[in-house]
């Protein structure tokens, strides 16, 4: 576990019963890689040196490969870069690798950038079990209730708060207040912006909080948002609308495209805080949000369930060994239940 995910209150799953093998021991990595009937997945485009041996051990046995990986950040001049990188290494290993499991619709955009055709892009996201009890809107600051904006993450620039925070400072004519939780280097330089900007006393300063506790504090708030410059995905996405409570995140995030109706969230060009302020006056001068909206965002949630990933990695799988077009993602279709 990485210390920065222990530093934001995470702990060590438990994958039963799924059986899980460290593959930092030689002996247990010879022996996945020796396996050439399986279909190996494999995370990110061959970047971190695990990966990067399994992947060329297999590639010599002819084994199905499959990639499950975010977009990488491709803009500005380092995004470039990395982009220029990933199309060179695409092009000596493509003809090994069977089909890709991209993250969001920046992922396919970067998959097909690549060279990969469409036909072996299933677009995927990120599927978690919302987790904690819906907690009542409520004023912990004992005012009149207020509409509330939650927003959970590290504190680092990616994030975009400082975004956020001058989008805010253009609504301070209005009534909210921000749930603000987690923790990062970057917590002084914050306080100090919302000092400057006027807004210190509508903040709380929650810090870390353990992911399974994530949805309860985000319950009640009537309205969540993620201004990240760049977001591979972005769960707290999928938390906030299990939790009942709509997202406004960038366009830079690979969660936007869960967000196509108005009644769950809204999307906003990265580092626009001109839009970004926008949708706030909009949004908190209609008021707290309804329970008929939360309904909707819960419902919006089913197509993000650990059920809903299943089915569609199983499905992508076999459309790809079949030959087939992958099929939309679930946010994009109607689910049936997972067979018993």
């Amino acid at each position: 576990m990485p210390a920065d995910r222990i530093a934001m209150g995470w702990e060590p799953e438990d994958f039963e019963p799924v059986k899980l093998v460290r593959s930092n021991e030689r002996p247990n990595f010879e022996g996945l890689v020796s396996r050439r009937n399986d279909t190996h997945v494999l995370t990110g485009f061959l970047h971190h040196p695990v990966i990067a041996d399994a992947f060329y051990e297999l590639s010599r046995t002819g084994a199905r490969i499959h990639l499950q990986s975010e977009s990488v950040d491709v803009h500005g001049i380092k995004g470039i870069m990395r982009l220029v990188r990933d199309r060179v290494k695409a092009g000596r290993h493509m003809r090994h690798i069977s089909g890709v499991l991209a993250i969001g619709t920046s992922g396919v955009r970067y998959f097909e950038r690549l060279g990969f055709e469409r036909g072996c892009i299933i677009p995927f996201g990120y599927f978690v079990a919302a987790k904690g009890g819906l907690e009542a809107p409520s004023d912990a600051r004992g005012a009149p209730p207020q509409f509330r904006i939650a927003f959970a993450g590290q504190l680092i620039r990616r994030k975009g708060l400082d975004i956020l925070f001058d989008a805010l400072g253009r609504v301070r004519d209005l009534g909210w207040s921000l749930d603000l939780i987690g923790s990062g280097p970057l917590m002084d330089s914050l306080k100090r912006l919302a000092t400057e900007i006027g807004i210190t006393d509508r903040i709380a300063w929650q810090g870390p909080v353990a992911p399974e506790h994530i949805h309860g504090r985000i319950a009640g708030a009537d309205l969540f948002v993620l201004p990240s410059r760049w977001d591979g995905w972005g769960v707290v996405v999928n938390e906030s609308l299990a939790a009942g409570v709509p997202v406004v995140c960038s366009d830079r995030c690979g969660a936007s495209c869960v967000l196509k109706s108005p009644g769950i969230g809204e999307i906003f060009p990265a580092g626009d805080v001109d839009a970004l302020g926008s949708i706030l006056r909009r949004r908190i001068s209609a008021g707290r949000l309804a329970q008929e909206s939360r309904v909707g965002c819960r419902a919006a949630a089913a197509a993000l369930t650990p059920e809903a990933g299943a089915r569609h990695f199983l499905d992508g799988l076999a459309a790809i060994e079949a030959a087939a077009m992958p099929p939309p993602p679930p946010w994009m279709r109607h689910l049936s239940p997972l067979p018993s």
